[in-house]
C-alpha cells in the first residue's frame, strides 16, 4: 500500500519532464552522419529498449537525444535472465525497424547494445544449435541484423537498466543519460568500451545448446527388389503386375541399349505376368534354400535336412487346404415378413434432428419422429417440438388417427419412449 501511495504522490512531478521534440536545435551545423544506438537489458521483473539517435555535424559535434522507448513486464511464468535479455534484443531489433520507417532522415548506420555476454555469443554462433524458444529469436535478430552490429556495454553505463529496473519520479527527473544517453555516445567511436573475445564461442554444457547427435554404430540392411514389394503390396496379383512392369522397364532398357525395336506401349500381358510371378519364386527359393542351391550348382549331394525341410513343407499345405467361408446371417423376425397385414401394423419408431428452423425473428430448434413399416419399409414423418415423452405421445396420437393403431412398436428403448410406454399401459 506504502508503494501505491508514494507512486500516486509522484505521479504529478512528470508533468516536469520534458523532451525536446527536435532532434537537432536550429544552431546544430549540417548534419553529415546520422546513427541509431539501440540499448537493451532485462531484469526478473521486467525488459525493455531505449533508442537514441546520434547525429555528427561537419564540424565533428556530437549531439544525442531519446528517440524511442519501450518496456514490457516479464512475462507470468518465470524466465531465466538471458531468455528475457534475448527477448529484449528482439524487440530492440523491432524498434530499429520502425524508427528507421518513421524517421523522415536516412540513417546511416544501427548499432545495438547489451549487457548481457550470453545473447551476444548466441548471435555471434555460428556452429551449434539451439533449443526452439532461443533459436526462433535469434534468427528473428539474424533476419534484420548482423552480429557484427551487435556490441557490449556493461550494466553501470547501460541507460535501459533505468527502466528493466525501474526509477522514482525524482531519479527520472535528475537522470541525464536516459534522455541525452550514455557518456560514450558524446565521446569518439575510438574511446567506446573494448569488446570481449567470443572465439571461444558458447560452452558445450550450456541449458539451451541442443545436443549433438552421436552415432556409435551403422548398420545397413539390404533387401532385395522383392522384399520391399511384399512390404507394400497387399495382394499376390498386386506383387505379380508389379515386378512384371519392372521387367518390362528391364526389357525396355536393354532392347535400347541393343539398338532393338522399341516394345508396344500397351498394358501387361499373360505371358508377362507368368514371368513375373516365376522371378518371384526364384528369389524366395534363393532366400530360403540359398546353402542347397550352392549345393547343388556345385554338383554336390544334398543333406538329409533339406528333404526334411521340403517334406515338411508339403505336409502342411496337405494338412491346411483351403476352405470357402459362407455368410451367415441370423433368421428374420416374424413380423418382418408376415404376409396379408395392411401397412404399419407392426413398425419401428425413431428420432431424428434437431434442426435449426426460422420463427419470426428467431431461431428455434425442431425434431422429428420416423415411424417405419417393418413389412413394406413405408415411412410416416411427425414433427415435435421437444425430446419429451409428452411430445412423442402426441406425435403417436397424430399417427395413429391417420394410419391406425398398430398391433407392435419396436424403438431403441430411449427414455421418451419408455416412459410413454409406462404412461400409456
Amino acid at each position: 500500500m506504502n508503494s501505491w501511495r508514494n507512486w500516486l504522490a509522484d505521479l504529478h512531478k512528470l508533468e516536469e519532464f520534458h523532451i525536446p521534440r527536435r532532434l537537432a536545435p536550429v544552431e546544430f551545423g549540417k548534419i553529415l552522419t546520422v546513427q541509431l544506438h539501440h540499448f537493451s537489458d532485462a531484469s526478473c521483473e521486467a525488459y525493455g529498449v531505449a533508442s537514441y539517435i546520434r547525429v555528427i555535424d561537419v564540424i565533428d559535434e556530437k549531439l544525442c537525444t531519446l528517440a524511442l522507448a519501450k518496456s514490457r513486464l516479464a512475462p507470468a511464468k518465470t524466465q531465466t535472465i538471458p531468455r528475457l535479455e534475448l527477448t529484449a534484443a528482439v524487440l530492440a531489433t523491432k524498434m530499429a525497424d520502425i524508427l528507421r520507417q518513421e524517421l523522415q532522415l536516412e540513417i546511416d548506420e544501427s548499432t545495438f547494445w547489451t549487457d548481457s555476454e550470453i545473447v551476444l555469443r548466441c548471435i555471434k554462433n555460428e556452429d551449434k544449435r539451439f533449443h526452439t524458444f532461443v533459436a526462433n529469436r535469434v534468427g528473428l535478430i539474424h533476419s534484420q541484423t548482423i552480429p557484427s552490429q551487435w556490441k557490449y556495454i556493461s550494466s553501470v553505463q547501460n541507460p535501459e537498466d533505468d527502466a528493466s529496473r525501474g526509477l522514482s519520479a525524482d531519479e527520472l527527473l535528475s537522470c541525464r543519460r536516459w534522455q541525452n544517453g550514455p557518456d560514450l555516445l558524446w565521446s569518439d567511436s575510438t574511446c567506446w568500451p573494448d569488446q570481449p573475445n567470443f572465439n571461444g564461442g558458447l560452452l558445450d554444457d550450456e541449458k539451451e545448446i541442443k545436443k549433438d547427435v552421436k552415432v556409435y554404430r551403422v548398420s545397413e540392411q539390404t533387401d532385395s527388389l522383392v522384399d520391399r514389394f511384399l512390404e507394400r503390396c497387399s495382394s499376390w496379383y498386386k506383387l505379380k503386375k508389379s515386378i512384371a512392369w519392372v521387367l518390362r522397364l528391364r526389357c525396355i532398357l536393354l532392347r535400347k541399349i541393343r539398338n532393338e525395336d522399341p516394345l508396344p506401349n500397351n498394358s501387361l500381358t499373360v505371358a508377362e505376368l507368368h514371368m513375373a510371378e516365376e522371378e518371384i519364386v526364384k528369389v524366395i527359393q534363393r532366400q530360403t534354400f540359398s546353402k542347397e542351391l550352392s549345393d547343388f550348382k556345385a554338383k554336390q549331394e544334398m543333406s538329409k535336412e533339406t528333404g526334411r525341410k521340403g517334406i515338411t513343407g508339403v505336409r502342411i499345405l496337405q494338412k491346411a487346404p483351403s476352405r470357402p467361408e459362407a455368410q451367415r446371417m441370423a433368421d428374420l423376425r416374424s413380423d418382418r415378413i408376415t404376409p396379408g397385414k395392411p401397412p404399419f401394423t407392426c413398425v419401428g419408431v425413431d428420432c431424428f434432428g434437431p434442426f435449426m428452423i426460422k420463427r419470426g425473428r428467431s431461431r428455434v430448434k425442431r425434431c422429428g419422429y420416423i415411424f417405419t413399416c417393418l413389412t413394406i419399409r413405408a415411412i410416416h414423418v411427425e414433427k415435435l417440438d421437444s425430446m419429451n415423452t409428452d411430445s412423442f405421445i402426441n406425435a403417436l396420437k397424430r399417427f395413429e388417427s391417420r394410419r391406425g393403431k398398430p398391433e407392435k412398436i419396436r424403438s431403441n428403448n430411449g427414455t421418451n419412449f419408455t416412459s410413454a410406454e409406462k404412461e400409456l399401459s
